[in-house]
Order: structure tokens, then sequence, then C-alpha cells
């Protein structure tokens, strides 16, 4: 192929695949990475390649003696599956990933974990939004049959942490980032006037596609972010919110170092603003770990809609949280949770986004964040 150009598609009839096996996995795998480079949910054509080549050397992987390969190909394939919207066809895959001997809970599956994990957690999203809830609960049971250590049926991240205290969401009065966040709305709304319009001009700052992007359901509205901290904080927006970023930089729960079970854990997430358009619609997930809680400061609502149910963040079981201008949500992504701002709403949502780690995993003091709840 050319450089700077797209992978070669390499293809192969049933009697060579054993030859070029090697070749097919890198072309997939390259397709597969040109779609999340490209951070364009209606840019398929790639994963439909890569769901070709996967065919093939499923054909081929399920009569050869290397059971650590088919589960890896199993488990691209059923991905890729569920990234074109192919439910029905990604469930199977799941499933007969997840009924593989080999597919246990301490068997690592690319850059998972927990091959039972990611097959059980991947399946039971799909069939629970497929309304096959008992279907759902089974695949559930049958990860933990394996050793999986979930204990909420609708937390199931693909890396559980065990011994947390597991809550979808959690009052926002019990999270000090969210108090501070909202006395100081005024001040970051402020600011954010200044972002936005920065963004309009373009130069140096301007929205992107949020990294997940395949989130949002094919031919819904627009999602994209403004990165305030993702690695490390952004020079950029932080000039223009600098009074924001001078607020978050030292709070421990944002960029102090985490650790559970001797487990260094790295730092929580990102802060960034997140805008939704009118009609979008991101399908239920999970986050792949439950060491961290997401922070939501809605920013601006649609016009007419604040508190009557136009849209908002389903969180496991939990009743919708609605967006209202001002008031924070805390919720757990581990949990199975989706969002939806309708088609009919007057304008677009944008929330400042926070992630912060877990409370039993980032120490406090009564001092140092006073008015921390206890867990009831």
């Amino acid at each position: 192929h050319r450089p700077g150009c797209c992978a070669q598609i390499v293809f192969a009839p049933p009697d060579q695949v054993a030859s070029i096996a090697p070749q097919m996995r890198r072309s997939a795998t390259m397709q597969v990475e040109g779609y999340f480079n490209a951070r364009d949910v209606s840019n398929l054509r790639p994963l439909r390649q890569a769901q070709s080549i996967y065919s093939q050397l499923l054909e081929h992987d399920r009569t050869a003696e290397d059971p650590q390969q088919l589960i890896e190909t199993l488990g691209s394939a059923a991905e890729v599956a569920a990234l074109l919207g192919l439910d029905s066809q990604a469930e199977r895959l799941f499933a007969e990933l997840l009924a593989l001997p080999t597919c246990s809970h301490d068997r690592k599956l690319a850059s998972q974990p927990s091959c039972a994990a990611y097959a059980g957690g991947k399946l039971a999203v799909l069939l629970r939004s497929a309304g096959k809830t008992s279907d759902a609960a089974a695949a559930v049971e049958a990860a933990k049959a394996k050793g999986v250590t979930w204990t909420e049926a609708l937390q199931l991240p693909p890396d559980h942490l065990s011994g947390l205290y597991a809550r979808a969401v959690w009052p926002a009065g019990d999270v000090p980032v969210a108090r501070q966040l909202a006395e100081a709305f005024e001040d970051i709304l402020e600011e954010f006037k200044r972002l936005e319009a920065a963004a309009k001009r373009g130069k140096r700052l301007k929205w992107q596609a949020t990294p997940d992007f395949f989130l949002r359901a094919q031919g819904s509205g627009k999602w994209d972010e403004i990165m305030l901290k993702g690695g490390s904080w952004e020079r950029e927006p932080c000039r223009v919110m600098e009074r924001l970023c001078d607020l978050l930089r030292d709070i421990r729960e944002i960029v102090g170092p985490g650790q559970h079970g001797g487990k260094d854990l790295g730092v929580p997430g990102r802060v960034a603003f997140l805008r939704m358009s009118p009609g979008t619609v991101l399908r239920p997930h999970t986050a792949n770990w439950n060491g961290r809680l997401n922070v939501h400061l809605p920013i601006r609502v649609p016009e007419g809609c604040e508190g009557s149910g136009c849209g908002g963040i389903q969180v496991g079981d939990e009743p919708l949280l609605q967006w209202k201008l001002g008031v924070p949500i805390v919720f757990d992504d581990s949990f199975v949770h989706a969002a939806v701002l309708p088609a009919e709403a007057s304008g677009e949502r944008i929330v400042l986004h926070v992630s912060v780690w877990h409370p039993e995993i980032v120490s406090h003091t009564p001092a140092e964040t006073p008015g921390w709840a206890s867990r009831g």
C-alpha cells in the first residue's frame, strides 16, 4: 500500500487463509484503527472491510488449534459488528466467545484484562438494549460463574475493581468537586462564553468529535467537545478558562494518583466541555472500569426544557437524570448508561464534564472535604 494512504486490504481463498493470516490480521487492525482515528461515525467503510476479513479469519480459527487466537478474533469480530450496528450478529459472536472454556476471567483479551468480563458485559448490554432482560441476566451470571467479580446487575465494567462501594447516581452534595463547581457556576459560565467565542473563530480552539464518538447512534445529532485536560492540561483552553483550570489543577480527586489493591491506577480521566445537538442519541454502554465518578455541570440547556423531561442521562435503573442549568449531576459510568437529546429540543446541551476518583480510592479527611457524606 502507499505510505500515508489506506491500509492494504488482504483477502484470500479459504485454502490460502492459513498462509497469509498474519497479514490479514494486520490489515483488519489497520482498518479499525483508521475508523477510530477519523472519529467519524458515518465512515463505515473501514469497518465493513475489517468485518469481511474477520469473517474469513473466523472460519480458519474455529478449526485451528490456537485457542488464544480464536478468542482474539471473536472479540474483534464482535466489536466490529457492534460498531456497525449489527446487534444480532454482535450478540451471537459475544455469546460464542463467552461460551468458550478458554474465555475465562483470568484470560486476557487484547487490551482487556478479562475475557469473561469483556464478553459477558458486552453481551449483557446488547441483550438488555434489545429488551431481552432475562437473557442479559443469564449472560451476567455466566460471566460471574467464570470468576468475574461484579456485584451489581447493571455495573458491568470489563476491569472491575473489587470492594468499592457501588452506586449508580451519587448525591452532588456528597461529592466535594460537584459542590465546588456549583458554587463557581457563574464564573465558569462567564469564562465559557469567552471560550465559545474563541472556538467560533477557530484559530487555536475548536470543537472536535469526542474520543467516544462511536457511541453516537447512526443518523443522530452531533456530539463534540473542547478538552481542558486529557493526560495533561491543555494550554490554549486553560489560557481562556484560567480560573476554572486553576480551581481544578490542585484537587486530588482530579489529578492525584490512585491505587487500589496495590495496583497503580494512574489518574481518573479528563476535563472537557461536551456539546450535544438536538437529535443526538448515545447508545447504552459502560466505562472500562469502576474507579471513577463523572461530574456533569450543565452550562447550557435547551430553552423551555429545563426540568421538563427534554432528554437526559439514564444510568442503571435509576430515574432519568434531567439537565438543569448549574445543577451538578454525579454518576458512576461503570453502570450501563445512555443519553438522548430529542430532535424536538429547541437548542443544544453543553455540560462541563469532570472525572474524579471514586471516594474510596483517594482518601479524604473531614477537614479537607467538609460535608463528604457517608455511604448511606
